[in-house]
């Protein structure tokens, strides 16, 4: 990027009057060419942003053009100027003045931005211009995203200041860039704290020269920063560093990164308990009821991989992890302690595969290494490796990975989500009592008398065991339903929750609640769906909620509803037998040529009728399997596709029974013979180069034409059955 180099070189030769070789002590020559530049994200990711550079001389004209076209830096073709720009000089310690280390920050927020949405944006101080630059807002649907976490990325004596291969944190730096090149769909990189030993200007400068010149692509692209703060970055250089106007709390915030997903930055370097755990527990009541996704970062760990509970470090974050469990967080980042670690899924501080929220970090960006103690009964993966994590964010499901400085993997994982409690307080009646009695204090008799009929209902029926008069719990209930005028959808809400709660769905209470969940709001519809297999799609509820995913309102469940109704485990072979009780005896490959294909970007073909064999498939576009649907599309698409062909199969030697075997599909893929389910093989990211095969003996007969269906289902690049598919027929 040739703006980039110039824009240092240039520097370079103003960084003079060297008091001493080795001192990172240093006159910056006044200049007001911009440096520096970054994005900051601390609120929703899709709609806005603070863009800030650094000069060496204070200035009189600041301004910021941006535009959603590139450019090239010519000002006056930018729709949108900023001049109005918040400027103020960096704090500076005394052998910094003498230095002659004066520098200023100058920072603009930009809002009502458009989300999903490239954002091209010079810098210009006094006609010093920065070059062009572009950033990318976050998505506000559902879209998958990306984010990469790093932490502790100071570095001890010299080193920091150097761009010697000893220079860790400028290493890391590189796979972080490495990253975000590969992966569009970054968003941000969310820091968990410790930038340098120090928030003073000495330190800043050099961690912001590091992070401009090796993060940004070389086409430009920054990589925004979502900044927690650490125990070494207490000075007020760090406040000054990330400016966000009017803040409101003392860096504990949340970012929205798409519409599923909420980044809740939480400062382990005040107090834990009072307005920041009133703050924590209002948020996340808020966030558990309209995203899917929680996660969040701060600096200093609960579940330590080096000091463990030192110091105090469990009982001082208690109060948060009770509330993590509370309402359903899905992964948590920490860092601190200068290593690698993952955690089990925890839940009351035992490992609980359904409930438990997973803990990662903690701190590798940089830093010196710390032994680890990997016999902690937590801890499932713990090493001392420098690292940064990246996590893509799905609909269904949280994978990761941590590089180190050689780009290679030392972790990776995939969350498809814990059991998120369909009532906050189920197992601490206690708190639901504190909702309801919000509820109490309500000026309407209607209001009150409600709350007080659930809140009696909470404490007979809360254990799951008094099943004695659940009929009559029932009826009460059905009798908010009965009124819709009469009750708040907030009354509604929590009577529907208990309904969910207390049925007993093997004696066909599920019929009811599903047709109730159909006439009220499609976050509860979303509730029932995330109970799985309790749904039937072939039952009268079942095609009452068919219906109603052709409704635009309701399109975003139709996924859930598929997955929970159709997923069974793939069999290679009948049920009850190994593969080697089988020998294969002939093969038949599937043509490449003869397929139709059909995108499925709201995830609804199953709704449509896309598996049924009658289905009219004139519209869908031609195709070739053994090769990445890109090819044939003429945009980039990342989603659900359909792939169908009409085949006539050969005859086969003489055999006991019959495998469909995939090569390769990226990266899930279901399948029906005829319009019969014939098995799925859905293992997220990772299963996107594992062949698999189906049991199909039942479902193709040799010497006949059958009708092959495959829905594939792609987060990210390539997708599509990209490998052969072949008839394997085999003899015991």
């Amino acid at each position: 990027m040739k703006f980039r180099f110039a824009i240092w070189i240039a520097l370079t030769l103003v960084l003079a009057s060297f008091a001493n070789a080795d001192s990172p002590l240093r006159e910056l020559e006044p200049s007001t060419e911009p440096i520096h530049v970054r994005v900051l994200f601390m609120g929703n990711a899709a709609n806005e942003a603070v863009v800030s550079w650094t000069t060496t001389a204070e200035g009189d004209s600041h301004k910021l053009y941006v535009d959603t076209q590139p450019k090239n830096g010519e000002v006056d073709a930018y729709e949108s100027e900023f001049p109005s720009i918040h400027s103020q000089p960096y704090t500076l310690r005394e052998e910094e003045e003498e230095a002659g280390m004066h520098a200023w920050t100058h920072n603009v927020l930009l809002e009502d931005l458009e989300p999903a949405t490239r954002y091209y944006l010079t810098a210009v101080s006094d006609g010093e211009a920065s070059g062009e630059y572009y950033f990318k807002t976050a998505p506000d649907d559902d879209s998958p995203v990306s984010l990469i976490y790093s932490a502790d990325s100071q570095i001890s004596g010299e080193t920091r200041h150097q761009e010697s291969p000893g220079n860790w944190r400028r290493r890391m730096n590189k796979v972080m860039r490495h990253l975000f090149e590969g992966n569009p769909e970054v968003i941000a990189m969310a820091h968990g704290g410790d930038y340098d030993n120090n928030a003073y200007w000495l330190d800043l400068y050099y961690w912001l020269k590091d992070y401009w010149e090796l993060t940004t692509t070389e086409d430009g692209r920054l990589l925004p920063i979502i900044p927690a703060r650490g125990n070494h970055d207490m000075q007020v250089g760090f406040e000054e560093m990330f400016w966000w106007p009017d803040r409101t709390h003392d860096y504990y915030y949340t970012t929205h990164l798409n519409a599923d997903t909420a980044l809740i930055t939480l400062n382990t370097e005040i107090d834990r308990e009072g307005a920041q755990l009133e703050w924590l527990e209002s948020e996340l009541a808020d966030l558990s009821r309209s995203k899917k996704w929680l996660l969040a970062q701060y600096h200093r760990p609960a579940y330590g991989s080096v000091r463990g509970t030192g110091k105090g470090a469990r009982e001082r974050s208690k109060s948060w992890v009770e509330l993590f469990e509370r309402y359903g967080m899905n992964l948590v980042m920490e860092a601190h302690d200068h290593a690698l670690k993952r955690t089990h899924p925890i839940y009351n501080e035992q490992i609980d595969e359904e409930r438990g929220v997973v803990y990662i970090g903690e701190g590798g960006a940089g830093g010196w290494t710390r032994q680890v103690d990997p016999d902690r009964w937590y801890l499932a993966r713990a090493t001392t490796d420098h690292h940064v994590h990246m996590l893509n964010i799905s609909e269904h499901q949280i994978s990761g990975i941590a590089k180190e400085m050689r780009y290679d993997i030392v972790d990776q994982f995939a969350l498809s989500g814990n059991q998120r409690p369909l009532l906050a307080g189920l197992e601490r009646p206690g708190e639901l009592s504190a909702r309801l009695g919000r509820l109490l204090d309500s000026p309407h008799q209607t209001t009150r008398n409600a709350a007080r009929l659930m809140l009696q209902n909470v404490f007979k029926y809360s254990d799951g065991n008094n099943w004695l008069r659940r009929e009559e719990f029932l009826d009460e209930m059905e009798n908010i339903f009965g009124h819709p005028n009469k009750w708040s959808s907030e009354e509604r809400r929590l009577a529907y929750q208990m309904l969910l709660i207390h049925a007993d769905f093997s004696n066909g209470d599920n019929e009811k609640l599903i047709q109730r969940g159909v006439e009220d709001e499609s976050e509860d519809i979303r509730r029932l769906a995330s109970l799985g297999d309790m749904i039937d799609l072939n039952s009268e509820a079942g095609r009452t909620l068919v219906h109603e995913f052709r409704h635009p309102d309701t399109f975003n469940l139709a996924e859930e509803v598929f997955v929970a109704a159709v997923n069974r485990p793939s069999l290679a072979f009948p049920r009850g037998t190994d593969e080697e009780d089988f020998e294969k005896v002939d093969s038949f490959q599937l043509p490449k040529s003869g397929w139709r294909f059909r995108k499925d970007p709201e995830h609804t073909g199953y709704f449509r009728g896309y598996a049924e064999p009658d289905h009219d498939t004139q519209e869908w576009m031609p195709i070739e399997i053994e090769a990445p649907w890109g090819q044939f599309l003429d945009t980039y698409y990342a989603g659900a596709g359909w792939y169908r062909a009409t085949i006539e199969v050969p005859k086969l030697e003489e055999h006991d029974a019959l495998g469909l075997h995939f090569g390769g599909v990226d990266e899930n893929g279901w399948v029906w013979i005829d319009g019969e389910y014939a098995g799925q093989h859905n293992i997220g990211p990772a299963g996107w180069d594992v062949p698999f095969q189906l049991d199909v003996t039942d479902l193709i007969e040799p010497g006949k034409e059958h009708q092959i269906t495959v829905r594939v289902k792609n987060d990210s690049r390539g997708a599509g059955i990209w490998k052969p598919v072949e008839l394997r027929a085999f003899s015991r």
